[in-house]
């Protein structure tokens, strides 16, 4: 088992901080140190003052000593890093994003990162809406799904990569990038844009804010708490995976609209809500 050696994590928000916070309380094999760099000011130090790390990095070129190095920033901070620090990887090191599109990541990997760097891509599945140091839940990594999506053939970067994501204590999908991009455009970038969606809806001009939040119930709330996320996190993952979402788009308004010219006739509607809610529970398990 590879050891870890010094960390370097680009970007204190709530994933950067989660991951750091994981490590230090499981403590893998090797972990020699984490440090962390973040641009916006202050963040790598609450990061660290909520355990997720040693050392506040104060420039980039520290990042390309580490060992093993987690991109944890928006899509196009990841683009930017990749194309301005990439081709002076060492050799040896792991490189690891935790971007939720892979496609454009993968393909800027193989085009900046060298051969003998073992680069791959990540997307842990959790995290919440929030965003900076503060809303990274302890925890939240245990038993959560882990993408991993490679970008050459390099059986190196995939094992240690699954090592790292064991010290997680999360569990690895592999999983080629454009497979990825797909699903995650049915099942969370349209999700983003049909909270945003929602919320837009309750701009009436005949109803006062005060009257829709007394009405208004948890199955609302539910659906649009993906509308208070970073603005700047969502634009850039929908950026980049602009032609899944789209078509995602245009299969969910296909659908919408089949059940709405059936909610005149019951009979019609009720058997295909209930062959929905038998393919929701083969989709995600009995009782989710």
């Amino acid at each position: 088992m590879r050891e870890l050696g010094e960390v370097a994590v680009v970007g204190a928000g709530q994933i950067g901080t989660l991951i750091g916070m994981t490590l230090r309380e499981r403590s893998p094999q090797g972990l020699a140190g984490i440090g962390l760099l973040d641009q916006r000011e202050g963040r790598s130090q609450a990061a660290v003052n909520r355990g997720a790390g040693d050392t506040v990095l104060d420039h980039p070129l520290r990042v390309l000593e580490a060992d093993t190095i987690i991109l944890a920033i928006p899509i196009r901070g990841i683009l930017g890093w990749l194309r301005a620090w990439g081709p002076q990887l060492r050799p040896g090191s792991l490189l690891i994003d935790t971007g939720s599109s892979k496609g454009l990541v993968a393909d800027t990997m193989s085009q900046c990162v060298p051969p003998l760097v073992h680069a791959i891509g990540g997307h842990p599945i959790c995290g919440n809406q929030g965003s900076g140091p503060e809303a990274a839940e302890s925890g939240s990594l245990s038993g959560s799904s882990f993408a991993l999506t490679p970008v050459r053939m390099d059986p190196t970067a995939q094992l240690w990569a699954m090592e790292l994501v064991e010290a997680l204590d999360a569990r690895s999908i592999v999983v080629d990038p454009q497979l990825h991009d797909r699903i995650l455009a049915r099942s969370s970038h349209l999700l983003h844009l049909l909270s945003a969606a929602l919320v837009e809806l309750a701009n009436d001009q005949q109803i006062t804010s005060e009257l829709w939040r007394q009405l208004v119930g948890p199955a609302f709330r539910g659906m649009t708490r993906l509308a208070a996320s970073d603005p700047e996190m969502v634009s850039g993952f929908l950026e980049s995976n602009s032609a899944e979402t789209v078509a995602a788009v245009g299969e969910l308004i296909e659908q919408l609209e089949s059940l709405a010219a059936m909610t005149p006739r019951p009979d019609q509607l009720r058997p295909v809500l209930g062959e929905i809610a038998i393919r929701r529970a083969e989709l995600l398990g009995a009782g989710q």
